[in-house]
């Protein structure tokens, strides 16, 4: 990785440090063991779109970290830490994979949103539809942000 990829890394992490920090702070649609309206999440999509994939799942994975900054990681289990943090964070590094942008912002919140779920079903024990309510109280509006600002930003900033 060359020194501009680096400075890149850096600046998309600060972003997303900034973007998580304002969500936590003002609790938009924050939910009492974990979950809040990802704005950070703008962060690591435009970082995937800029740098590409593999890039983009690097600063993806390492944005777990700097969640543990801003607000401690909600920790039941291992397995609960892989399905909320690494892979549904992981997963925002993947978006240029899934083709138009409008279909990959639709499809990196659907397969987070997914992995939430499991998470409430398998380590809070919550039923499926508790945890598909539960989760949808936060990923529903994280979509919409998300699927009205990146398509707009991408194409100013990545012409």
């Amino acid at each position: 990785m060359n020194t501009k990829d680096l400075v890149k890394l850096s600046f998309y992490l600060s972003i997303f440090f900034v973007l998580d920090y304002v969500s936590n702070a003002f609790n938009f649609f924050r939910m009492p063991q974990g979950g809040v309206l990802g704005l950070g999440v703008i962060a690591l999509m435009l970082a995937a779109y800029d740098m590409g994939w593999k890039k983009g799942l690097l600063v993806a994975l390492v944005s777990v970290i700097v969640q543990n900054f801003v607000n401690p990681l909600y920790v039941v289990a291992f397995p609960q830490v892989f399905l909320d943090y690494i892979f549904a964070f992981g997963i925002y590094g993947l978006v240029p994979l899934f083709g138009p942008v409008w279909l990959g912002v639709i499809s990196v919140n659907v397969i987070r949103f997914i992995s939430h779920v499991l998470s409430g079903v398998l380590y809070f024990e919550a039923g499926w539809i508790a945890s598909i309510i539960y989760n949808a109280w936060y990923m529903v509006p994280t979509l919409i942000v998300s699927l009205l600002i990146i398509p707009v930003l991408k194409i100013r900033l990545f012409k």
